[in-house]
């Protein structure tokens, strides 16, 4: 027993749960219960013994997240406080009066800060601003060393500005400065920047104060209060005027497609270019360039603009007051340039981590808006579009996008001639080119009929002409396509069998519609069985001088025909199968009101007959037999001979006096006869009923070659099945 308890049960080690402990903070969204209740739980393996009451004390000071509370806390005047008065103090945030000398110098590894804030900040100080009460005033200067009287111990470094470490110890010695674009120093201590600083001495500066080890914090973007106007110009294109911002540092005029659209009469049609435009915000695609005549003042040239658009943008943000400054920026950088954000197309989604519950939380209630219109706000249940996929918060929406791939496999995909219906580009891109081809060359549009003319589309509309011609056949629509790969499957070794699957409608629906009764592993399965793609030794030694007698002990090659019927492993299989045939045929019958007699025993003149189904209905009678074949005889003459073997003169009048010989004549690869199958349909049986039978057909014999696969029984040499 104590193997087992030491075993599921092992005692804590005291080591690392001391460590849990003294490493334990309080979470983000946790309350002082919970902490305090955490704290009290991991404490139980720690050993602390009668120091229990302090350790927990201390934690909880020390791992508390408010820091007001906690420096009130480490004022107490109490010395002794017991953990439940500490904890009380927590939740009601009580606390001393006056700092101690410890809590008001911060953490080890931090420089004092004014009001003992414990975070860098930026503080626009006056020129003789007064160092504050009780705090020790040290100066910089430009470079980033301390005035004249200090210790060098305590210079700090010229890099970083940190205290710890000399320069060429600092970890910032290959990091590139933001402000002078050099390596070796941040841009806190960075030198250009200070000897401008000097040449300003009479105007308020802004100085940055920072501690010796935080954390670094970059500026994404400035902004002044009286943001300068963009400098306009206005051109005379093709004799209409544009007003068009100055920018020195492009290579190219650009204009938008709305001031094109606006003035279309006046301007040329836009021809390609290969010219790329990227900006801060990505990629802006570019519709085309365009030759005008471009004057200003008394200045008239020839130049090219460039027609370009910005479509489906996407902003980010870490806080939803960031975000709403990237949409003004963004709002007032359109507007420039003429153009305008579309509050009605556009949305806005906010996403707020939750620590302590582990998952992120949708917040519906901020809004945000451009230029005076809200944009709509995203919760669990919306979803959008992007590109046609249909997307939600969660994700993906598989099942619209599912429902779609549906559709679109039974438009193009079609398995009508049993194949496994994938369309193949090859035979019907060709014919897909040369139709879009001929359109363009009779559309309206003049441009666009005066380029089917060009060189370029001519030999591409030649190209798709002769790759419409393959394998000898010409194919010239999809319907063309799915006939010649039918043939085609038809013509191979293993296609031949599948060539009758037209005769039974709806036997083979179950490779392009599906069915619920299969997982979609059973569904593989069947589908390699249906095409005859399972191993056996004929298969895996075709060419090879190998022995491929089957493994059971038998005589013949181990062929899918021989594995179904004719081995002795399956023998008993092979007859189950047949009877679940006949089972689920009998019941149909009953259901559209036949009268069934299974296995009815006959006497005639040649001996005992005993056929698998006699139906009767309204003075009308039928004589059905249920035989599953191999694929290499026809099932026509199989049919014929089933129908024979019944049709003896004494045996009819024992039943009817003109009743209906017939056999129900089918493959174990699910193809019917003919003849079958008129008989079956003049019965009532529907489509379904032939799918089902199929499906039940496949499913028993894939059953039986497995059977076979893993069976070890071998027949004697003295008993084999031609001895």
């Amino acid at each position: 027993m104590s193997t087992l308890n030491s075993h599921f049960s092992p005692t804590p080690l005291e080591t690392a749960e001391s460590f849990c402990f003294r490493s334990r903070v309080q979470l983000e969204n946790e309350s002082i219960a919970e902490f305090a209740a955490e704290l009290r739980q991991i404490a139980e393996h720690c050993n602390f013994g009668t120091a229990l009451n302090h350790m927990l004390r201390d934690r909880l000071v020390c791992g508390i997240r408010d820091r007001a509370v906690q420096q009130r806390l480490l004022t107490e005047k109490n010395q002794k406080p017991h953990f439940g008065q500490s904890r009380q103090d927590c939740k009601n945030g009580r606390g001393g009066r006056t700092p101690s000398k410890r809590a008001e110098q911060g953490p080890v590894g931090y420089a004092r800060l004014s009001s003992s804030r414990l975070a860098n900040h930026l503080k626009f100080k006056k020129r003789h601003e007064q160092a504050t009460k009780g705090q020790k005033a040290q100066e910089l200067n430009a470079r980033g060393k301390t005035k004249a009287g200090h210790d060098d111990n305590s210079k700090p470094c010229v890099r970083c500005g940190s205290r710890d470490y000399k320069p060429p110890e600092c970890k910032h010695i290959n990091t590139r400065c933001y402000k002078c674009d050099k390596v070796g120093h941040l841009a806190s201590c960075c030198l250009s920047s200070a000897d401008k600083g000097r040449q300003q001495r009479g105007s308020q500066v802004n100085t940055v104060q920072s501690t010796d080890k935080p954390p670094e914090y970059y500026l994404h973007s400035l902004q002044t209060q009286s943001p300068l106007k963009p400098i306009t110009m206005t051109f005379i294109v093709n004799g209409v005027p544009l007003e068009m911002e100055l920018d020195s540092g492009s290579p190219v005029f650009i204009i938008s497609k709305d001031t094109y659209l606006q003035h279309q009469g006046a301007l040329p049609v836009p021809s390609q270019t290969d010219i790329k435009l990227n900006c801060i915000r990505g990629t802006i695609p570019v519709q085309g360039t365009l030759s005008v005549d471009v004057r200003i003042g008394k200045t008239a040239s020839q130049q090219t603009l460039l027609v370009a658009f910005a479509d489906e943008l996407i902003l980010t943000a870490e806080s939803s007051r960031g975000l709403r400054v990237q949409i003004d920026q963004l709002s007032s950088f359109l507007v420039a340039r003429g153009l305008e954000a579309n509050a009605g197309k556009s949305s806005s989604l906010v996403i707020e981590p939750s620590g302590w519950q582990k998952h992120f939380k949708i917040r519906t209630d901020i809004e945000f808006q451009t230029h005076g219109k809200l944009l709509a706000v995203t919760g669990c249940t919306s979803t959008w579009r992007y590109l046609g996929v249909h997307f939600s918060v969660k994700g993906l929406q598989k099942g619209l996008l599912r429902k779609q791939l549906m559709t679109l496999r039974e438009k193009v995909s079609k398995a009508e001639d049993d194949g496994l219906g994938v369309a193949w580009p090859r035979t019907t891109i060709p014919a897909m080119r040369l139709r879009r081809y001929n359109s363009v060359a009779h559309s309206t549009n003049a441009p666009c009929a005066f380029a089917a003319t060009r060189p370029t589309l001519t030999n591409l509309k030649r190209q798709a002409e002769a790759l419409m011609t393959f394998k000898g056949s010409m194919i010239d629509s999809s319907k063309q396509s799915r006939k010649f790969w039918g043939q085609e499957l038809h013509r191979s070794f293993d296609g031949r069998p599948l060539d009758q699957c037209k005769e039974a409608l709806g036997s083979t629906s179950w490779l392009s519609k599906g069915t619920s009764f299969l997982r979609g592993k059973e569904f593989i399965d069947l589908l390699k069985f249906h095409i005859g793609a399972t191993p056996n030794l004929t298969r895996l030694r075709r060419g090879r001088d190998l022995p491929k007698q089957c493994r059971a002990g038998c005589d013949p090659d181990e062929s899918l025909d021989h594995i179904l019927q004719k081995c002795h492993r399956t023998h008993h299989a092979h007859v189950k199968r047949h009877n679940n045939i006949l089972k689920y045929l009998s019941q149909r019958l009953t259901d559209l009101g036949w009268k069934v007699q299974q296995e009815r025993h006959f006497k005639t003149s040649q001996g005992t007959k005993i056929p698998d189904l006699v139906i009767g209905r309204d003075a009308r009678s039928r004589i059905l037999d249920v035989q599953v074949v191999v694929t290499c005889v026809a099932l026509m003459e199989v049919h014929q001979h089933k129908a024979d073997k019944y049709k003896i003169p004494d045996l009819p009048y024992q039943i009817s006096p003109l009743p209906l010989v017939s056999s129900v004549a089918l493959t174990y690869r699910g193809t019917w006869a003919g003849e079958s199958v008129k008989v079956l349909l003049e019965a009532g049986l529907c489509r379904k009923d032939f799918k089902m039978m199929a499906i039940d057909c496949i499913q028993g014999w894939l059953a039986v070659f497995r059977i076979h696969q893993q069976t070890t029984a071998v027949r004697p040499e003295n008993r084999g099945p031609d001895r």
